[in-house]
């Protein structure tokens, strides 16, 4: 009998033609993470209170590993970041996240266009160093101001087009990848490809692993940043 139900068996999928595989479901959307979800001590957008120490290494510390790439990041910047000298606790994860960056400047969007992605996860994440980061990275790169104030602040981009980047790269984020199809026609309809939604994606994940460490470590913000803090207070509520 056994032998007889796995014969109608792959009959039945022969006349289908496919198998039927469960589908992923999209999670219920979130915005601000939940306090439940968070460790002891933790604000959203505050960063961790009371969490585990991290170095911030510089070249006499740092691993021969991590050397090397602490060099690039010196020779890019003219210092090394807080952020990349914490990173270099563990090399593969500062590797990974110079790499990446190095592959999204060779998407098809402009440099604007990425800042609008990074600084939308910056500040959706809550991540101030990033913010305070990305916002004199986008002065020094020529972004116009009044976008770089529209980031900082949660409002609408004056230009059509980079309004529909900024809001899709936001429900890409709040929807942990699950956006609407009117979300999706929306942004094609403002005059962006297929090609750009996975670009967005790739912007996205490269924020998880600054925005994350940054949680994580309290990152010191730099000097060379520190005219640009940036608080959830500058966001627009109203």
């Amino acid at each position: 009998m056994a032998h007889h139900q796995a014969q109608q068996g792959r009959r039945s999928l022969t006349a289908a033609g496919r198998l039927a595989i469960p589908q992923c479901q999209p999670p219920i959307p979130a915005s601000t993470p939940s306090r439940s979800r968070l460790s002891p001590g933790t604000d959203p957008f505050k960063g961790p209170i009371e969490m585990i120490s991290f170095t911030t290494h510089n070249f006499e510390t740092a691993s021969e590993d991590a050397q090397p790439l602490l060099n690039a990041a010196k020779s890019a910047y003219g210092f090394v970041p807080n952020l990349l000298g914490t990173m270099a606790e563990a090399p593969a994860l500062l590797e990974g996240y110079m790499t990446l960056a190095g592959i999204f400047d060779k998407t098809d969007l402009s440099e604007t266009e990425r800042q609008i992605i990074l600084m939308t996860n910056n500040r959706l994440n809550g991540c101030h160093y990033c913010m305070a980061a990305h916002t004199s990275i986008s002065q020094g790169a020529g972004v116009p101001g009044d976008i770089i104030e529209a980031l900082r602040t949660d409002t609408p981009i004056g230009d059509p087009k980079l309004e529909a980047l900024r809001t899709f790269a936001a429900v890409i984020n709040e929807t942990r990848g699950w956006p609407e199809t009117s979300d999706i026609e929306a942004f094609l309809g403002a005059g962006y490809t297929r090609k750009n939604i996975l670009e967005v994606i790739l912007g996205t994940a490269l924020k998880v692993l600054s925005n994350y460490t940054n949680h994580l470590a309290a990152t010191e913000l730099d000097g060379a940043f520190a005219p640009n803090a940036w608080s959830a207070d500058l966001v627009n509520i109203g």
